[in-house]
């Protein structure tokens, strides 16, 4: 009895599996060598690293498949479809290290060099090159989207025991969003602060999010921003009407006006060193302003009216004495 058991044990596994082989070795004519290679000098060693093969059929993964480098950090792949779509990783301390893989017209051996780098908790090598900072001022309140430009110019890959960077949002800062693709890889933290759970490896990241500040019923709202990476270029945009911008720490630049004709009020810093607060004042009058300037119209029509009344029953009285 416990031999068969066993048995059927095994056939569910093996039409577990069968499924699994086949959606990675379909036409079994293809091979795809590699390599792992540490871009970290003096960095740890290559040997023993997990390397994964996904396979996409139509935008969908298929399979996937996984083995282990040998000393040199070399890997290959046998029996692969090469008429396929393969995305191909490499774990390295925690780390995945995504590249794509392509089969040449006419060829059934693809090569694939993956470059991993050791791992780093100091944040001291990222900069932001260029960041944009957007303010939509509405009568309720003010739409702030930051679009940040950034770089990992050590040869470490960045990240903390959450992850990757920070960021720190306004006070009052509400309604945190982002990109359909990216808002996943972020975490709202409390006092204002943000988390980017992605490690990141030298070389360049774009990243974008957007939130909310209420205006609470004032027409002046005092905005800070900070800097959390020493930061070359940023430039602060702001769009609304009758708005006002007072700044001690910005210049003024050169107005921009959108595709869909919008004016922004422009102001650019450079070079920001990591930990600085910039100030911006904005002061536009709340939607409650135009009901008001409009009863004002209407008492000084009136105020008009009865005035020419007066001037009107004057001049009659006076032909009438005569």
């Amino acid at each position: 009895m416990t031999s068969r058991v066993l048995l059927f044990v095994s056939l569910v596994l093996l039409i577990l599996i069968l499924p699994f082989n086949y959606a990675v070795a379909q036409e079994g004519n293809g091979t795809i060598r590699g390599r792992v290679i540490n871009d970290t000098p003096n960095g740890g060693s290559v040997e023993d690293i997990t390397v994964t093969i996904y396979m996409y059929v139509d935008n969908q993964m298929a399979g996937y498949s996984s083995k282990s480098t040998d000393e040199q950090g070399e890997f290959e792949f046998t029996y692969v479809a090469t008429e396929t779509d393969y995305v191909i990783s490499a774990e390295y301390q925690d780390v995945d290290y995504y590249h794509s893989v392509l089969f040449e017209p006419g060829n059934i051996t693809a090569y694939v060099e993956i470059p991993v780098c050791d791992v780093t908790t100091n944040d001291e090598l990222i900069k932001v090159q260029m960041a944009h900072t957007i303010l939509q001022v509405n009568e309720d309140d003010v739409e702030v989207t930051e679009v940040l430009q950034l770089t990992n110019t050590g040869n470490k890959t960045f990240r903390n025991g959450e992850g990757g960077m920070a960021f720190t949002l306004p006070e009052g800062a509400c309604d945190f969003g982002s990109t359909a693709d990216l808002m996943q890889d972020f975490i709202v933290k409390e006092n204002n602060q943000v988390a980017y759970l992605v490690p990141f490896p030298p070389g360049e990241r774009s990243l974008i999010y957007s939130y909310r500040i209420p205006r609470d019923g004032t027409d002046n709202l005092r905005l800070l921003l900070s800097i959390d990476y020493p930061t070359e270029s940023l430039d602060v945009l702001v769009s609304g009407s009758d708005v006002e911008v007072s700044t001690k720490d910005l210049m003024p630049a050169e107005p921009v006006k959108n595709d869909s004709g919008d004016h922004y009020v422009h102001f650019w810093v450079g070079n920001v060193m990591k930990g600085a607060t910039l100030t911006l004042g904005i002061s536009a009058a709340l939607g409650h302003s135009d009901a008001t300037s409009a009863a004002l119209w209407i008492v000084a029509a009136l105020l008009v009216a009865l005035f020419t009344g007066c001037i009107l029953f004057w001049v009659r009285e006076r032909r009438r004495q005569r």
